[in-house]
């Protein structure tokens, strides 16, 4: 009983001084405010897409972020590939308040993919900020097994930005009930079934890139060991409203293992 009182009252620590240091500078604030504002943000002309030269890139956005948080990165990426944002996940405002599981995010990921597919020649690759990075891995086991032998064949590897690769930090559960029961989110733990699976199919990771002064993930919940990895100096908030020579920074790690 007592090792559960300190275990608790531990996890409970760690969480709220996450908080405090996630609340300590103006990321998180700004990051709040503007996917508040997503849904009211007309999204720009992305430019010509779908040139069958060149290689193709999903970007999936994280928990709480609609597609429209990964333009600015899509943007500094479009010209040199083909950008692709799935239309079937949670936008705007609503996906703030999102309650699609990850299994589910990742089956519309895939499927969004098999349908935007018209029978091209080029790599795909997929690109994921923070949940969206398992989201990402999860979709790519589930193509492997269901997408025909030539789509399969031109699936090359899942590219990782501060993703829980590894699991989140065990005091995002049970000491803050909200989180915990999040759809995005429960199945995160370390050592859960999810990641016990996805563990098996770590060599589909073509590079994480792992932010060393990230407010929500440790360093090594970011990585895998064996796999290729950038450690870059950012926030958890960099890939989606960071300054443009950061966005520029993430854009030239993908296209550099995309070409690779």
């Amino acid at each position: 009983m007592l090792n559960a009182v300190e275990k608790s009252f531990s996890g409970t620590k760690q969480f709220l001084d996450a908080t405090r240091k996630a609340f300590s500078g103006v990321e998180l604030p700004r990051h709040i405010v503007k996917v508040a504002l997503q849904g009211f943000i007309p999204p720009p002309h992305d430019g010509d897409v779908d040139d069958p030269a060149k290689k193709t890139v999903v970007m999936v956005p994280g928990w709480g972020c609609g597609v429209g948080t990964m333009k600015t990165l899509g943007r500094a990426l479009n010209g040199n590939v083909n950008v692709l944002y799935p239309d079937n996940l949670p936008g705007g405002l609503l996906a703030a308040f999102s309650q699609m599981s990850l299994d589910q995010e990742a089956t519309n990921i895939a499927d969004f993919v098999d349908r935007a597919d018209r029978g091209g020649e080029e790599d795909i690759y997929f690109a994921g900020h923070s949940n969206g990075g398992v989201a990402s891995l999860l979709a790519f086991v589930k193509m492997q097994e269901r997408s025909s032998d030539t789509l399969r064949n031109r699936l090359k590897g899942v590219i990782t930005m501060a993703s829980p690769i590894n699991g989140s930090p065990d005091y995002h559960y049970g000491h803050a009930p909200l989180i915990s029961r999040l759809p995005a989110t429960k199945h995160l733990r370390p050592n859960s079934s999810v990641h016990r699976e996805l563990s098996t199919h770590y060599e589909a990771i073509s590079l994480c890139i792992a932010s060393s002064r990230d407010e929500l993930l440790d360093l090594d919940m970011q990585w895998v060991k064996g796999r290729p990895t950038v450690n870059l100096d950012f926030s958890h908030w960099d890939y989606t409203f960071g300054p443009p020579e950061k966005i520029q920074q993430v854009a030239g790690c993908i296209q550099a293992t995309m070409q690779g």
